[in-house]
């Protein structure tokens, strides 16, 4: 289905990360095949989205991260 939507031009959602309890780990709780999608496209930046009780650690693991 993410195919045909990126296909189709269609909006997605961006994919949905998260902090592992160890609080020093990433992982997609959502949105695997939307993350395929651009690293099929060879994206060099893709949006993502997390909870905001992870923005401040995930700033710091993720050092390049743009809030908007």
């Amino acid at each position: 289905r993410c195919l045909l939507y990126w296909i189709e031009g269609k909006k997605m959602t961006p994919p949905l990360i998260e902090i592992y309890e160890d609080n020093n780990h990433l992982f997609i709780s959502g949105g695997h095949h939307r993350l395929a999608i651009c690293r099929a496209k060879v994206e060099k930046q893709v949006p993502f989205l997390t909870k905001p009780k992870y923005k401040d650690r995930m700033s710091e693991i993720l050092k390049s991260a743009n809030w908007k």
